[in-house]
């Protein structure tokens, strides 16, 4: 965290998130700045309303905003 933003790098050809189980109230709003690192061709996804699977430890159903076509 810096200045209350949460920041960091995933720099593997792999998917990469970031997992709250903390509940959020009201409006939401995502703000970032990302850029692929070649040979990176995936997109970028925000997942919200989720539900974390206890028996596995991964998180479950989830409602999920795309942005894609790098």
């Amino acid at each position: 965290m810096e200045d209350s933003w949460l920041v960091g790098e995933h720099r593997d050809n792999s998917p990469g998130m970031v997992i709250s189980r903390e509940n959020f109230f009201g409006d939401v709003l995502l703000e970032f700045r990302a850029n692929t690192i070649l040979p990176c061709t995936h997109d970028i996804n925000a997942m919200w309303s989720g539900s974390w699977n206890y028996e596995t430890n991964t998180r479950d159903v989830a409602y999920v905003g795309g942005l894609q076509g790098w």
